[in-house]
């Protein structure tokens, strides 16, 4: 079974090339848990500061402490103990257009049927939430902690579209947690970093054939869900040029989460015959419908560089 697993899995990454993540961030002014989806890897809304200048400066010149998101040295810039959040709310459009697919297992030439053709709205709803604070323990020292999910996902699609061999369910909840130092050097310098603690939570699911001519009523669902911790890191600073020209720039990490979970095969008895019969002509043997699986999500680095300058 575990072989089988680990060919079902391979098969949904090579075919989902995008992993569609879900994150959980957690709305500190209540402790209330919220889900961050959103359409694309990275759930660019951390900061409501950010999300009305567009982002512009990547931190350097956001005017609060959600800045820490972008660059760790730039809560050097804030004195005092500081509270900041905020949450965001996003309805995203998407439509699959053209969709078709062959079957498993036959020549290539076999087209699978399903509905609907064009499943609409694959994308949820995105809603999500981030957290700061900062304490300045004394002049030129602040310590700060950042609560949030910077990388968020989820797609559904039905159980009986024609994508359905793709997949039918790719979702990821998480939790990051960055304790984060800013130190100035001298007036002008300043340098920052943070560790970026991420738990998280993987869910896949996928339709499997079990006859070169697949039906709806023959299919056999596929289940996996797993969990994982690994820790990455951000550094930055911040250089204060003129009064009114500051540079700033960051780095932070890219995350390697392997994760170790387990997988169900569910259908009817007869489905699940007919899926040992198809899985021992590819040269796999299914000896249980539950096993162990195994699969890698990294986050990709980011390298971000911002210039602010005061004209008037």
């Amino acid at each position: 079974m575990e072989n089988n697993v680990r060919y079902l899995s391979k098969k949904i990454k090579m075919k989902n090339n995008k992993l569609k993540l879900t994150a959980i961030s957690i709305f500190l002014m209540g402790l209330y848990p919220t889900i961050s989806a959103a359409n694309g890897y990275h759930f660019l809304h951390q900061s409501a500061e950010g999300l009305g200048s567009a982002y512009a400066t990547n931190g350097t010149g956001a005017n609060d402490i959600s800045a820490m998101f972008s660059n760790p040295a730039s809560i050097i810039r804030f004195d005092g103990t500081r509270f900041s959040t905020g949450a965001v709310l996003d309805f995203p459009k998407s439509t699959l257009y053209n969709a078709s697919a062959t079957a498993p297992y036959s020549d290539g030439t076999v087209a699978v049927s399903g509905t609907p053709e064009t499943p609409t709205q694959p994308i949820d709803t995105a809603y999500g939430a981030a957290t700061y604070f900062t304490h300045e323990y004394r002049p030129g020292l602040v310590f700060g902690v950042a609560v949030g999910a910077p990388f968020a996902y989820v797609s559904e699609y039905p159980d009986t579209a024609v994508s359905r061999y793709t997949a039918t369910k790719t979702a990821l909840t998480a939790l990051d947690i960055s304790p984060t130092i800013a130190y100035r050097i001298n007036p002008q310098w300043a340098i920052g970093g943070s560790l970026n603690l991420q738990h998280y939570t993987a869910g896949l699911e996928t339709m499997v054939a079990t006859s070169t001519h697949p039906t709806v009523d023959t299919d056999v669902k596929s289940s996996i869900k797993a969990k994982n911790f690994a820790v990455g890191f951000s550094l930055g600073f911040e250089y204060q040029a003129t009064p009114a020209t500051r540079i700033g720039g960051s780095f932070r990490s890219s995350i390697k989460h392997s994760f170790h979970g387990t997988s169900e095969l569910t259908g009817t008895p007869a489905n699940y015959a007919s899926l040992i019969a198809a899985a021992q002509a590819q040269n796999i043997t299914i000896t249980s419908p539950n096993g162990n699986v195994d699969f890698d999500i990294a986050t990709p680095y980011m390298l971000q560089f911002g210039l602010l300058h005061k004209l008037t």
